[in-house]
């Protein structure tokens, strides 16, 4: 896990993984209650891996702030899923770059949401 002073919380791996035994990080992030933005690698499978991540933290009552396509060559993703992507980040590792694209990204969401 790493943590950024800006509060974002970088979960590692995918968010069905065990937390620890019995609790996964989606039980922990439902009930934190925090706005979640995922980051889908970029891939073949982009869309489906989206859909079911969503899918998959919505029905746990993780509050979804929106997807991000990343990895190298992301750009801005054209799925007609009806998804709330927000954008890519064109990186492979969670650099503080990378983690400021993010934020931004996820401070455009949350901006749009209360108004």
């Amino acid at each position: 896990m790493q943590a950024w002073n800006s509060g974002i919380l970088v979960v590692p791996g995918e968010p069905a993984e065990p937390l620890a035994p019995g609790v996964r990080w989606l039980d922990a992030l439902a009930a934190a209650r925090r706005p979640t933005l995922l980051a889908i690698p970029v891939g073949p499978h982009a869309a489906g891996q989206g859909a079911a991540y969503a899918a998959l933290l919505l029905q746990a009552g993780v509050p979804l702030a929106g997807l991000v396509l990343m990895g190298p060559g992301a750009t801005a993703p054209r799925f007609a899923d009806r998804l709330p992507w927000l954008g890519a980040v064109n990186s492979s590792c969670l650099d503080a770059e990378a983690l400021d694209q993010l934020r931004e990204l996820l401070l455009v969401r949350l901006a749009a949401l209360r108004h």
